[in-house]
């Protein structure tokens, strides 16, 4: 088979390793990867970071320029651009499906589709609707977001979304046809996220050895309930406890300024975004990763802390709570709840062995059931059920 995948964000080659803009971007890039293992040709039409590039990891990668103010922005020209090359490239390599990551791909790919008369999947990574909803970007842009996420679904051959928690409540908001709705599993590399020792990876990251640690990854906006953090930070003033932050460069200053206010400063890490080739470290140096995300589709970071063997908190929204079962590989939070977070962190200081037992538990999990071969076995049965369905 032949694939044409078009996402907006793609991993690129950086000075340090392998540089994304989230999980998402990571999953596509391992994605493309195992259908090439596989004896599958996929092909991945991008845009252009606006950040350093230094080259590409993934060689069957064509990008176009991004006119953006920055890495999660387009415009029209963007959109534009982005169809006539993925036009140009999927009539010159002849593909025998167009798949789309998230709605604003699919508006892509639905064009694309229309012109090369090839089926069109879309991939869905989380509530890409909702979660503009829950960020309060305002009522017009939530209208234009769920009208884009309608119209694409709608008119997709297939979709498939990484949890069925995301399959049933998209069939529930915008009437979709059953038959053409499926889930897959969200998925990470266990060989590459596996324990490590925590103090050697400790050292590596320069962070302190005696210190209780608290991880957090991704984007730090209200909607990945990263208030609700600091707030239940608050109540470890007076304990030997860090909270390590790794996210959006864009926004660390005004964490920074958040810490400050709130006279956190010596309690709190925060670093950017950083290579892909560093985070099994980062996982592997903290004591508990915690994730109050108010919506997701099936977190990725919580899958690589569970498979580093790191206790996890995380709230029971989208996935998460078909993957992680209280007390028994995790712990489970309440979203909008300081107050929840920090009996969570509480718990893991005080039951130690608990925690070892759950981190070892979590592990097995995503070896049991969330591994790259897995999920990349049930695409390539979907794919080729949709192209008999065609014929």
């Amino acid at each position: 088979m032949k694939i044409l995948i078009l996402t907006f964000n793609f991993p690129y080659k950086s000075a340090g390793g392998t540089m994304g803009y989230g999980g998402g971007d990571i999953a596509v890039l391992q994605h493309a990867q195992e259908l090439t293992s596989r004896g599958h040709k996929a092909i991945v039409v991008s845009r252009k970071s606006r950040s350093d590039h230094g080259g590409e990891i993934y060689p069957n990668t064509y990008r176009t320029p991004s006119f953006g103010f920055h890495n999660r922005t387009l415009t029209g020209f963007d959109v534009l651009r982005f169809i006539n090359l993925a036009t140009r490239i999927a009539k010159q390599e002849k593909v025998d499906i167009i798949e789309s990551h998230n709605p604003i791909g699919a508006v892509v790919g639905y064009f694309v589709a229309k012109r090369t008369k090839k089926p069109h999947v879309i991939y869905m990574h989380g509530p890409w609707a909702k979660a503009r909803e829950l960020s309060n970007t305002g009522l017009m842009t939530n209208k234009i977001a769920r009208g884009i996420e309608g119209f694409t679904l709608r008119r997709a051959n297939l979709i498939i979304t990484v949890s069925e928690s995301l399959k049933k409540e998209l069939l529930h908001k915008y009437a979709l046809n059953k038959k053409k709705i499926t889930h897959i599993a969200n998925a990470v590399d266990a060989d590459f996220f596996k324990p490590m020792e925590k103090n050697n990876a400790r050292q590596r990251l320069n962070l302190p050895i005696d210190k209780f640690i608290i991880l957090y990854t991704g984007r730090f906006v209200e909607e990945k309930g990263i208030f609700d953090l600091l707030k239940a930070a608050e109540e470890f003033k007076n304990k030997n406890v860090l909270f390590l932050l790794v996210g959006d460069e864009a926004r660390s200053k005004w964490l920074h300024e958040q810490v400050k206010n709130k006279n956190l400063a010596r309690h709190f890490k925060i670093a950017p975004f950083t290579e892909y080739e560093e985070m099994p470290y980062y996982y592997s140096a903290a004591d508990l990763f915690v994730l109050p995300s108010y919506a997701e589709g099936m977190s990725r970071a919580m899958l690589e802390a569970m498979s580093c063997q790191t206790a996890v908190a995380v709230t029971p929204v989208g996935g998460n709570s078909e993957v992680v079962k209280h007390e028994k590989n995790g712990l489970l939070i309440e979203p909008k709840n300081p107050r929840d977070i920090a009996h969570a962190i509480n718990y893991i200081l005080r039951n130690k062995n608990k925690a070892g037992e759950m981190a070892k538990t979590a592990r097995k999990t995503i070896i049991q059931g969330h591994t790259v071969k897995r999920r990349t076995d049930a695409f390539i049965s979907a794919y080729q059920d949709l192209l008999k369905k065609k014929k």
